[in-house]
């Protein structure tokens, strides 16, 4: 009876050092996984302090305006068919009596 007793112990034992290595297995993969994450967020936030950097020399650098210049030649004058204006006041005449 005795040694059922201790062989219960024992199996007890086992299963608590079971137990606590599988904790600290679990312990171990989390931990590894913050420094995964960790590393993840240091590598962005250097991504991101080059990106402001970037933005902020573009910002401080003056702005060239493009300068336009037109020519001060007179407008050229397009030949127009003297019986043009008759025949658009006579579409407006026909558009008008339509829409009474």
């Amino acid at each position: 009876l005795a040694t059922k007793i201790q062989g219960a112990g024992d199996a007890d034992k086992v299963g608590d050092l079971m137990l606590e290595r599988s904790k600290i297995q679990e312990m171990m993969v989390e931990k590894e996984m913050m420094r995964e994450e960790v590393n993840r967020l240091t590598d962005e936030t250097a991504r991101m302090r080059k990106q402001i950097e970037t933005l902020l020399s573009e910002k401080s650098k003056p702005v060239e305006i493009a300068t336009t210049t037109t020519s001060s030649k007179a407008p050229v004058e397009v030949e127009r068919d003297p019986e043009e204006d008759e025949r658009i006041l006579s579409v407006i005449k026909e558009l008008d009596e339509m829409n009474k």
